[in-house]
C-alpha cells in the first residue's frame, strides 16, 4: 500500500471521520432507546416516576407555597402513626414526591412547555428526546479534549449500546440535566485554560443545584477542578476572585439554607422523616459495597466471554493495552487532566459507599459511574486506534507482500495478529451481551406500565365536585395524574397511607366532604404481575385486552344476563376483509363467529336469539394479539364500558404459568375495601372515577 493511502487510513481525516461516525451511532442510540418506546405507549415509560415529576412541575401553576386543598389534607395524613410495617416507607415515598422540592427549575422547564400548550405528556416526551441529544453531544466535547478525536469516536460506539442502571448517559431526568451542565461547563473549562471567567463558576453552580441535588456533588466537583487545574499555583487570591468562591460555597450549600429559613415550598431535601426500615452506617456500607462491586463485575465480564475464574486477566490485560498504547501516548499535561478528572469522579464514588439512600444502594455510585465507564471506554478506544497505527503499515505491508512467514518482523506480526484476535473476541461479546441488554431496554420500556390515563375523568370530576369535596385515591400514580390536571383544588385521601390506622374512620367512613373515588379498572389486573406497572407478560394494554387464538379469556357470568342484548366493544387492527373474527364460544355447546371490520373501533352485538345465560364464555380472536377487547355491555341503556354489578367475571390463565388465572371483577363492592357505596362515573382506558354515597 502507498504512503499516502495509508496516511488516508489512520491520518487525520480519518481521525475525524471515526470522532463523527462514533457520535452519529451514539446520538442516535441514545435518542433511539427513548423515542421507540414513546412511539407505542399512551403514557411516558417509567409512569409512576414520569407522573411525579410532573405532578410537583403542576404545583408550580396552581400551588407554588404548597397550600392548596389535596396537600394540606396529604400533609396530615403523611404523618400519622403506620399501622403495619412497610406503611411508613409508603408514606415517606409519597412525602418525597409530593413535598420535597429537588429540582425547581426542571419543574419551571416542564411548566413552560405546559404554558406554551403542550400537554404534560408531550412536555416531559420532548425533555427526554431533547436530552438524549444534548447529553450525547456533552458527553463527547468532553471526551475528545482528553481522548481526541479517535479514541473518542470509539469509545461513543463502545458507549452507544451499554445501557448501565439508573439514567445513564441517555435518560434526561432533573440530575441528569445538572450532568448536562457540568458536561458543558467542564468542556468549556478545559478549552479555555486560563481564561475562563470565574464568574460563571457560581452561576453554573447555582444552575446545577437548582436542577437537583446531585448537582451539588457536580458543583463541589466542579469547583475543586477549577482551584487544582487553573489557580494552584497563585498563592495569594485576589479579593474578587476570593469572593466568587465563596459566593460557589454558599450556593452548593443553598439548599440547607433554604430548608431552614423557607417553610413553604419544602426545600429541605436532605429530609429525616421517618422511612420504614431503618438502615446503619455499617449494613448501609455493606449494601452500597454489594451494589458498587455488582456493577462494576457486570461491566467488566462484559469484555470476557469465558469463566470467571478468568475475571482478573480482564483488568490486567485492559490496563496493560490501555497503558501502552492510550494513557502513555498522552501528553504529559493531558495526562494530568485525567487523572485529575478521573480521580475526582473516583473520590466521589468512593465517598458514596457512606451515603445509604433509603431504598436505593449505591444511589451516588449509579449517577457517577456512567461518566467514569465513558472515560474507561474513550481510552480503550484510544488504545485501539493507537494500537493501529503502531501495527497497520507492519501489516499492510506483508500482507501485499504475502511474506508473513518469511518477513524478519513476523513475530511482531504474529503478535499482531493474536491481539487482533483477542480484541475481536472481547469485542464481539461485549457487542453481542450490551446489544441484548440494549433490546431489552427498550422491550422493558415499553412494556412496563401500558395504562391509559383518561384525562376526561379529571375534568368531570372537576365539573361535578366542589372545592370542598374529597377525592379518594387508592393509588400515586392515579393521584399525580389527577393534581397534575387540576385536581390540586380538590382534597385528596390517600388510602394507602391511611389503610388500617386508627384515623380510617376519620378520613373514610365518618368523611362527609369525601364524595369521590380514584382507583384502577380492573382489566389492568390482568397482568402476570398484577399491578399494572410491573413487567410481565399482559393481555390487558391501554385499559383494554388484547384476545388471544390459544389462550382464551373467559367471561363468567355469575348472575343470569340475556345474551341477545349483550355488546362488545372492539378495536381491529388494519388487515384484509375477513381476517379478523371473534370467535364466541360455550364449552361442548356453541361457537358464535363474529365478524369485524377492519381498522375499526365500534360496539358489535352479539349474533345469538335473546336467551338467558348463566355460565361461561370464551372469547379468542382469528389473529393473536391482533384485536382489542374495549367494553362489554349486557345493558343496551348503559354508557358505561363494562357491566358494573352483573355479576361479571373477567379470567385468564397464562399456558406456561402454574400460578392460577388472573381475575377482574366488575363489582363495585370489590372496587374499595371500604363499606361505602359506589356510583360508577366513567370506566374509560386503566381507571375509573366513581362517585362514592354514604
Amino acid at each position: 500500500m502507498k504512503k499516502n493511502s495509508l496516511s488516508k487510513l489512520i491520518g487525520p481525516e480519518a481521525e475525524k471521520l471515526v470522532f463523527w461516525f462514533g457520535l452519529l451511532v451514539f446520538t442516535f442510540s441514545n435518542f433511539w432507546i427513548n423515542f421507540a418506546p414513546i412511539l407505542h405507549r399512551s403514557v411516558p415509560f417509567e409512569v409512576d416516576d414520569a407522573y411525579t415529576l410532573i405532578a410537583q412541575s403542576a404545583q408550580i401553576e396552581t400551588c407554588f407555597l404548597q397550600d392548596c386543598h389535596a396537600l394540606e389534607d396529604l400533609r396530615h395524613q403523611l404523618h400519622l402513626d403506620a399501622a403495619y410495617e412497610g406503611q411508613s416507607s409508603i408514606r415517606f415515598r409519597e412525602y418525597k414526591s409530593t413535598f420535597l422540592v429537588y429540582g425547581p427549575l426542571y419543574q419551571v422547564v416542564y411548566s413552560l412547555f405546559h404554558q406554551a400548550g403542550l400537554s404534560w405528556e408531550t412536555a416531559f416526551n420532548l425533555v427526554l428526546l431533547a436530552g438524549s441529544i444534548l447529553l450525547s453531544i456533552a458527553s463527547a466535547l468532553f471526551l475528545v479534549h482528553f481522548f481526541g478525536n479517535a479514541g473518542t469516536g470509539l469509545g461513543l460506539l463502545l458507549l452507544s449500546i451499554y445501557v448501565p442502571h439508573g439514567p445513564g448517559l441517555s435518560l434526561m431526568l432533573p440530575k441528569t440535566m445538572a450532568l448536562l451542565i457540568a458536561l458543558f461547563f467542564w468542556s468549556w473549562m478545559l478549552r479555555k485554560q486560563k481564561h475562563v471567567r470565574l464568574w460563571a463558576l457560581p452561576a453554573a453552580s447555582l444552575i446545577m443545584v437548582l436542577l437537583h441535588p446531585m448537582g451539588q456533588i457536580y458543583s463541589i466537583l466542579t469547583l475543586g477542578l477549577y482551584i487544582l487545574e487553573y489557580k494552584r499555583s497563585q498563592k495569594v487570591w485576589p479579593w474578587r476572585e476570593s469572593i466568587l468562591i465563596y459566593l460557589t460555597l454558599i450556593v452548593i450549600v443553598l439548599p440547607f439554607i433554604l430548608g431552614i429559613l423557607v417553610e413553604r415550598p419544602e426545600m429541605n431535601v436532605f429530609s429525616t422523616e421517618e422511612t420504614g426500615r431503618q438502615i446503619g452506617l455499617l449494613e448501609g456500607f455493606v449494601e452500597n459495597a454489594r451494589t458498587v462491586t455488582s456493577r462494576v463485575q457486570n461491566w467488566i465480564t462484559t469484555f470476557w466471554p469465558f469463566s470467571k475464574g478468568f475475571l482478573l486477566l480482564v483488568p490486567l490485560t485492559l490496563v496493560t493495552f490501555t497503558q501502552i498504547y492510550g494513557f502513555l501516548q498522552l501528553s504529559k499535561v493531558v495526562r494530568e487532566q485525567v487523572i485529575l478528572y478521573g480521580g475526582g469522579l473516583s473520590v466521589f464514588l468512593i465517598a458514596s459507599l457512606f451515603y445509604y439512600h433509603p431504598g436505593y444502594p449505591g444511589y451516588i455510585f449509579e449517577n457517577i459511574w456512567p461518566l467514569l465507564a465513558a472515560m474507561m471506554c474513550s481510552i480503550i478506544g484510544m488504545s485501539l486506534w493507537g494500537w493501529f497505527k503502531n501495527y497497520a503499515p507492519r501489516l499492510i505491508q506483508a500482507l501485499s507482500d504475502l511474506q508473513i512467514l518469511n518477513t524478519p518482523n513476523h513475530p511482531a506480526l504474529w503478535e499482531g495478529l493474536l491481539v487482533v484476535a483477542i480484541l475481536s473476541l472481547s469485542m464481539f461479546q461485549y457487542f453481542s451481551y450490551n446489544f441484548r441488554n440494549y433490546i431489552y431496554t427498550i422491550e422493558h420500556r415499553t412494556n412496563k406500565g401500558q395504562v391509559n390515563l383518561d384525562i376526561s375523568q379529571v375534568h368531570t370530576l372537576l365539573k361535578l365536585s366542589l372545592p370542598s369535596d374529597d377525592v379518594l385515591y387508592t393509588d400515586e400514580i392515579l393521584m399525580h395524574f389527577f393534581f397534575s390536571n387540576g385536581a390540586l383544588t380538590r382534597g385528596a385521601v390517600f388510602y394507602p397511607a391511611i389503610v388500617g390506622t386508627e384515623e380510617e374512620q376519620l378520613f373514610v367512613h365518618k368523611n362527609s366532604d369525601l364524595q369521590f373515588l380514584v382507583t384502577w379498572n380492573p382489566v389492568t389486573y390482568l397482568t402476570k404481575e398484577f399491578w399494572p406497572w410491573e413487567e410481565g407478560t399482559s393481555i390487558q394494554e391501554h385499559g383494554s385486552i388484547l384476545t388471544r387464538t390459544e389462550e382464551p379469556l373467559y367471561l363468567r357470568f355469575e348472575d343470569p344476563v340475556n345474551l341477545g342484548s349483550m355488546q362488545i366493544l372492539v378495536k381491529t387492527d388494519k388487515y384484509q376483509d375477513g381476517a379478523q373474527v371473534l370467535y364466541i364460544a360455550e364449552e361442548n355447546a356453541w361457537i358464535l363467529e363474529l365478524k369485524l371490520e377492519p381498522n375499526t373501533e365500534r360496539w358489535y352485538s352479539v349474533p345469538v336469539e335473546s336467551q338467558t345465560f348463566r355460565g361461561v364464555l370464551a372469547i379468542t380472536s382469528s389473529e393473536d394479539n391482533a384485536i382489542q377487547l374495549m367494553g362489554i355491555r349486557v345493558d343496551p341503556m348503559s354508557e358505561l364500558l363494562w357491566p358494573w354489578d352483573e355479576g361479571l367475571l373477567l379470567s385468564f390463565d397464562y399456558a406456561e404459568d402454574d400460578a392460577g388465572p388472573l381475575i377482574a371483577s366488575f363489582s363495585t363492592n370489590e372496587l374499595f375495601p371500604g363499606n361505602v357505596g359506589i356510583k360508577i362515573l366513567i370506566d374509560t382506558g386503566s381507571m375509573i372515577l366513581a362517585q362514592i354515597t354514604h
